[in-house]
């Protein structure tokens, strides 16, 4: 009995965030809201450099014994591949392109890719994976914040109303802009999907969210949204159940080509100027060897890529919208390569642990992060928000990415449910 209480408190203890888990979170409020077109915070955009590094050397200090005073684990593959992955990223920007990268805002922009990785791939997500409670209130957060945005998308959208008017007939509501919005909800609909099965929430109100998000996301009118959540939908519904997945797909399909096919012929077709834009990018990637083999450096690539595009067609966007393209502009083939080849080494080994390992096999959370890691991967082959050190998308990303490698590398630390 003695035995079962302390376990029960040390439950309780570990559900409760610490204080640099509080300021990791700060932190990634501060990013999401920058996304937002809000203009009472836009003050953060002028303060936001100072706060970012403010907040992370707090982070970093009161982290710092939770990162080195582990017990060292054998390196295994996917370690040498990040190592390697860093170590082409620090030539590629410190010493092929460092004349490039000295100004401040390149500086800052290679601080905050670091930065991101820190807190939210090394500190956050082994938190997370080693207390399901924190992880479920983190996905609370993700869902009342959807909640609400949906909300005020659907209020902005029946009044006509966006802070930037070209964006006035979408559901943009609060977000810079549509694609913005769609791979916000790329993220939260699996979520919700995971509070449904693991019985958090009720049929009424799944269905309810569900319905409100779609209809969101539909008037995005974002067709690489409209992807990305299809392919997270039938990804999370393959690992619950077979059965429910063949229906699924079948309901997606109907949808698709009643509902969605309309919403989504009905932009104006940009693939010309999406391949001009593929076009553009690849012109400067094959300029010299040096430009192939590393990059111009995160911050040059985009001056040189605007430079460049002039010549097909000056399409009124800063990047090719890809990210296969956008990271080898930034760094270059190699760096590009062995991040590839990181990523689907870690999604392979998710799979084979969830497969393999009866611990895993029911694993809603082990489930849910791979779900949103391939879902926006396949979203950002059409865009590049992901690799936007930036935006909220990439603290995002490499969060669940690192509750999928801790998942691996501490699996004989954890206890893993059986069930859900």
């Amino acid at each position: 009995m003695e035995r079962i209480q302390r376990k029960l408190q040390h439950i309780n203890m570990s559900g409760k965030f610490k204080l640099d888990e509080k300021l990791i979170l700060t932190l990634l409020l501060i990013i999401f809201s920058l996304s937002l077109t809000i203009p009472a915070i836009h003050f953060l955009n002028d303060i936001s450099v100072k706060i970012l590094i403010f907040l992370a050397v707090l982070i970093v200090n009161f982290s710092i014994s939770g990162i080195f005073n582990k017990k060292i684990i054998k390196p295994g593959l996917i370690d040498f591949l990040f190592i390697i992955t860093s170590l082409i990223f620090f030539v590629s920007c410190f010493y092929v392109n460092l004349e490039s990268n000295l100004d401040s805002y390149s500086l800052f922009t290679i601080f905050t890719y670091i930065m991101n990785f820190v807190l939210f791939f090394l500190i956050l997500s082994r938190r997370f994976r080693l207390s399901d409670e924190k992880f479920d209130k983190f996905t609370n957060i993700i869902l009342f914040i959807a909640f609400v945005l949906s909300i005020v998308s659907m209020i902005f959208f029946y009044l006509g109303l966006h802070f930037i008017p070209l964006y006035n007939h979408t559901s943009a509501g609060l977000f810079g802009h549509p694609n913005t919005t769609s791979m916000f909800y790329t993220i939260c609909i699996p979520v919700l999907f995971y509070k449904f099965f693991t019985d958090k929430i009720e049929l009424p109100v799944f269905i309810s969210l569900l319905i409100l998000f779609l209809i969101v996301l539909l008037f995005t009118f974002s067709r690489a949204g409209y992807i990305g959540v299809g392919v997270g939908i039938l990804i999370y519904t393959f690992y619950k159940s077979r059965w429910l997945f063949v229906i699924v797909s079948l309901l997606v399909a109907v949808i698709a080509y009643t509902i969605v096919i309309d919403f989504a012929t009905s932009k104006v077709d940009s693939s010309a100027s999406r391949l001009l834009l593929m076009l553009a990018a690849f012109s400067i990637i094959t300029n010299s060897e040096t430009s192939l083999l590393w990059g111009y450096g995160p911050v040059n690539a985009v001056n040189v890529f605007i430079q460049e595009k002039i010549f097909f067609g000056n399409e009124p966007v800063p990047n090719p919208h890809n990210l296969i393209l956008q990271l080898t502009m930034q760094f270059g083939i190699l760096f590009t390569l062995f991040m590839t080849l990181t990523v689907v080494t870690l999604l392979i080994k998710g799979m084979i642990l969830k497969f393999t390992d009866i611990r895993f096999r029911n694993d809603q959370r082990l489930n849910l992060s791979m779900t949103i890691i391939i879902s926006l991967l396949v979203q950002n082959f059409f865009e590049d928000v992901v690799v936007n050190p930036l935006y909220y998308v990439m603290p995002l990303f490499f969060l669940f990415s690192g509750y999928i490698y801790y998942s691996i590398s501490l699996k004989n630390q954890i206890e893993a449910e059986t069930v859900k």
